[in-house]
């Protein structure tokens, strides 16, 4: 089978490294023919476009609709975005029409890659599917009513044309069966976890990495992910440690990875006179991801108590599980039922850093709830590798030919 996914982000950001790449590899690996067609987040500066890696064919092809520059994410001018999103419609919709395939699966609806998607679907004969991992119109920042608009009637084009939706959340399901996508259409896909690549950490470079970040001998609480507080309360994460530093003064609180927030955070960690007791990496590879886990004794993910916030379901929990480091979350949308009974995981009210701090200095200074933690957490990672993930998409890809070929037939 012939498969394309359309992304309107590069492979170094979240989604790109976490969920789309890892499940294009594990579809290459079950002997389909997978290629991704993306943006990137800094095109001009590229010097390969093309690529195959773990048998996946990779070529990007246009800007995508912000620029990542080293830590920070810069926005176009509405008369520049205008100029960007027509020609990444028209770079992604050509390499949706460069080769017949029989399955476009759609990785986030923007209106790049869902008019690309649609077109192809229409003109090409060929599948549809639409992965919805955020409410697109609730998680970005708009300079204008228009663009928020844009962005809205393109996730509902691509919702009401795609043969079939994969989702992560319950809080995204209902919303599509309240938009009128019927219930058999959507297929529950959560996130996944590549158990070798979090297994197989080079303890040499951690060391490395723990000296040139001066956090030998220090209790770390680690964040990684993306520098935005459109989904994450990471203004919330810095009032907590303010109290989990007085309580535990050895511990620092290390933030990883870059956003249009990251100067702002440097700045409030400033005026709460957390100075040295914060550190930023800035943005990193994907492939440090591991080892920046592996300095952690608490992760974290703080998350808004808004529609962002309840609909996501982030990747730092699976990662954090597949790491081995005791995960501390807000306890809203489907994070308590992914985490069990009994959780793997702390979970604390929204809006409540003194909760946030207390689970976070509890681990801390527990080693004994922290090991029981890992234990549940690797248990519960196993059963979230992209292999079986891949196993349930190609199951839908499968069900959506036989659907093209039985309507072929009654059409002859």
């Amino acid at each position: 089978m012939k498969i394309l996914f359309l992304l309107t982000q590069d492979l170094l950001s979240p989604a790109g490294a976490g969920r789309y790449f890892p499940l294009a590899c594990a579809l290459a690996a079950r002997g389909h023919t997978v290629r991704i067609a993306a943006l990137h987040s800094d095109f001009s500066s590229l010097e390969l476009t093309e690529f195959t890696r773990e048998n996946v064919r990779v070529s990007y092809v246009g800007q995508m609709h912000v620029r990542k520059v080293g830590d920070d994410k810069v926005y176009f001018s509405s008369r520049q975005l205008l100029w960007v999103v027509l020609a990444a419609t028209w770079a992604l919709t050509r390499a949706a029409f460069t080769e017949r395939v029989d399955v476009i699966h759609i990785g986030k609806p923007h209106p790049m890659n869902s008019i690309a998607g649609v077109l192809a679907k229409l003109l090409r004969r060929c599948s549809l599917v639409l992965d919805c991992d955020d409410l697109e119109a609730a998680n970005n920042r708009f300079q204008s009513r228009v663009q928020a608009q844009l962005v809205g009637r393109s996730e509902r084009l691509a919702m009401h044309t795609a043969d079939h939706i994969t989702t992560h959340s319950s809080v995204i399901q209902d919303y599509l069966v309240a938009a009128g996508i019927p219930l058999h259409k959507i297929t529950y896909l959560p996130h996944g976890v590549d158990l070798q690549r979090f297994g197989t950490v080079d303890s040499l470079k951690v060391v490395a990495l723990r000296e040139s970040l001066e956090l030998k001998d220090r209790k770390v609480v680690v964040y990684v992910g993306s520098m935005s507080s459109v989904c994450h309360a990471l203004d919330l994460l810095m009032l907590a440690f303010v109290e989990v530093q007085r309580q535990v003064p050895d511990s620092v609180l290390l933030f990883v990875g870059g956003g249009e927030d990251y100067k702002s955070l440097q700045q409030l960690a400033s005026s709460l006179n957390l100075g040295e007791h914060v550190r930023f990496s800035g943005r990193i590879d994907p492939g440090d991801v591991p080892l920046f886990y592996a300095l952690g004794d608490v992760s974290v993910a703080p998350v808004q108590n808004n529609d962002a916030g309840r609909a996501s379901l982030s990747l730092k929990m699976f990662e954090s599980w597949a790491a081995g480091v005791p995960f501390v979350t807000v306890d809203i949308g489907d994070r308590r039922t992914v985490m069990g009974s009994p959780p793997a995981g702390v979970l604390v009210p929204p809006d409540d850093a003194s909760s946030m701090a207390s689970a976070i200095v509890r681990l801390l200074l527990d080693p004994g709830e922290r090991q029981a933690l890992r234990d549940r957490q690797l248990q519960l990672a196993s059963e979230y590798g992209w292999d079986g993930l891949a196993e349930r998409v190609e199951g839908v890809y499968q069900a959506l030919g036989s659907d093209a070929r039985r309507r072929s037939w009654l059409v002859i």
